[in-house]
């Protein structure tokens, strides 16, 4: 089953290549450091003076990774104090951080820290969890989170050039201050005890992490798109559903207790994230899709896949409608009562009047209903020429072909399974002036996909996932981590710098032959830079 690594993963897989020759590489505090957030107290650096001196570390980068414990008391649903010894002396030091519980009560979820008090120990302020914590949940916080704006967090520090280590208690000094500015003012951070820090020695820790985005965005993993006249049709967009009827986007139907994107235990055969609805006891509430342009009398084809989401004691029915925009009136309605991933597929001539439509998946009785609803086609009997979503498929080139999926078995009326892919033909036509993009496909009574690459998204935050390869973002980074350091030695040690050339090309060659391996082909470039060093000759 395909892994994912979160951003802080990829980062210390990272750091563990490039600086592999070093240590300390990743070390934890083991005490507090100064309020002054000037300092890092590191038991294992306590050489005394047989051992190192106290230069040894001057000069060097450190990164704040994040810090660890364990809940102390849980003051209200969105209140928990954190552990003894874990106490920030300013307000809001940890705005705008993620506190992640990683084990014990409350397990695998995360949230924003919207405040944080000066008590000891700090109190923070979070959204209420679904599941309420304990004082055995352990927690991770991580100096960033979805809120985060660019440059809030100073989390990478330089050791000071001389005197950077207390020997005798393995104090490290560095500048600036670890620092916030979540509260548009400058916010000083306690390096804490079990904090988890990283030496990234000669290259700043952002520009690791600009790395890792540049590799991301520029590899590509297989992904089917619905061919559709929703937008977003293939729930690729991230936005707050709204309640009201849009021409972009989904909305909530007479205001369901969620609707809202979610990824958590992914059931369909394609897509990434569906829409998880959960409905009062309620008739007729759900969400709708963006309303469609269509022509009066015109034959419409359906494709929704759909789940009941999977508990103990089955949930309530729930009906895919075909809905006239127009005349607010339901065209047509399907009912899915069974727990499994469906297709729920028809089609219906438009009434005359009609002009406008949507899809709604409603609950269609008086009772909680919670399902999902994934990709989602709308398409015509008289069309051939569909705009693809370009915020979905960054470049037209990336489409590689065309299938239709077949019906399966029909579970009840207009219920099926999910059947096979046939490849079928097509033509895409691009301007790229405008970035339009559109294809042309035959007309069938089938949904079609596009078949494409797609670009791996870049990571926001630490606790931010992806399914990319850890290995092979780690040896593709680290092209531009040698290039890096040659550019920096060009001038003073050329001899040194090619040694870095020639390393950064020894990591392009294998991570290009890790993604060929992926059946996604490297455009070659060729490197003109030279392996030839300058000699003197006396």
């Amino acid at each position: 089953m395909p892994v994912s690594y979160t951003r802080d993963a990829l980062m210390l897989a990272l750091c563990r290549e490039a600086f592999k020759d070093q240590y300390p590489i990743d070390i934890t505090t083991t005490s507090a450091g100064a309020a002054t957030g000037l300092t890092g107290v590191f038991g294992q650096l306590a050489f005394t003076t047989s051992g190192a001196t106290s230069n040894k570390y001057h000069d060097i980068w450190v990164y704040w990774r994040r810090f660890r414990g364990t809940v102390s008391t849980v003051t209200s649903s969105t209140q928990s104090a954190l552990e003894s010894g874990h106490t920030f002396s300013t307000s809001d030091a940890l705005k705008n951080f993620t506190f992640k519980i990683v084990s014990g009560t409350g397990s695998g979820q995360e949230a924003t820290i919207t405040a944080s008090s000066t008590a000891t120990p700090t109190v923070i302020t979070h959204a209420a969890f679904t599941t309420g914590l304990g004082t055995d949940s352990i927690y991770e916080i991580y100096p960033n989170s979805t809120d985060s704006r660019e440059g809030d967090h100073f989390r990478s520090v330089k050791a000071d050039s001389s005197s950077s280590l207390t020997v005798a208690s393995g104090t490290l000094n560095w500048h600036p201050a670890i620092q916030s500015n979540a509260t548009d003012a400058l916010v000083v951070a306690t390096v804490v005890e079990r904090s988890d820090m990283i030496f990234t020695y000669d290259i700043q820790g952002d520009l690791l992490l600009s790395y890792i985005s540049q590799l991301l965005r520029n590899m590509r993993s297989p992904a089917y798109l619905p061919v559709t006249l929703i937008p977003d049709g293939d729930m690729e967009g991230s936005y707050t559903i709204g309640t009201s009827a849009s021409f972009t986007e989904w909305s909530g139907v007479d205001a369901p207790t969620t609707a809202a994107k979610s990824t958590t235990s992914y059931p369909f055969p394609f897509g990434r994230q569906y829409i998880n609805v959960v409905t009062a006891a309620t008739d007729n509430e759900g969400i709708q899709s963006a309303t469609v342009a269509v022509d009066p009398d015109e034959n419409m084809h359906v494709a929704v896949l759909v789940q009941k989401t999977p508990a103990a004691t089955e949930t309530a029915t729930f009906d895919v409608i075909l809905y006239d925009v127009t005349n607010s009136t339901d065209l047509k309605t399907v009912t899915v009562t069974g727990q499994q991933p469906a297709l729920v597929y028809f089609q219906q001539s438009l009434a005359s009047t009609t002009e406008e439509v949507a899809i709604r998946v409603l609950s269609n009785s008086a009772a909680a209903t919670s399902f999902r609803v994934g990709p989602t086609w709308l398409w015509s009997g008289s069309k051939d020429r569909y705009a693809v979503d370009t915020s979905s498929l960054e470049r037209g080139r990336d489409i590689n072909n065309a299938v239709t999926l077949r019906l399966g078995q029909e579970m009840e009326t207009d219920v099926y399974h999910i059947g096979k892919l046939e490849d079928t033909v097509f033509d895409a036509e691009r301007d790229d002036r405008a970035n339009l993009l559109h294809v042309v496909i035959p007309r069938s009574s089938r949904p079609t996909l596009l078949q494409t690459d797609r670009r791996y998204v870049e990571l926001s935050n630490d606790t931010s996932t992806t399914f990319a390869e850890r290995d092979m973002v780690v040896q593709g980074a680290m092209y531009h981590v040698e290039r890096a350091r040659a550019a920096r030695l060009a001038s003073s040690n050329p001899a040194l710098a090619g040694f870095h050339n020639s390393r950064a090309r020894e990591y392009a060659r294998t991570y290009s032959q890790m993604l060929e391996g992926t059946g996604i082909s490297l455009v070659d470039v060729e490197d003109e830079s030279s392996d030839r060093q300058l000699v003197r000759f006396r």
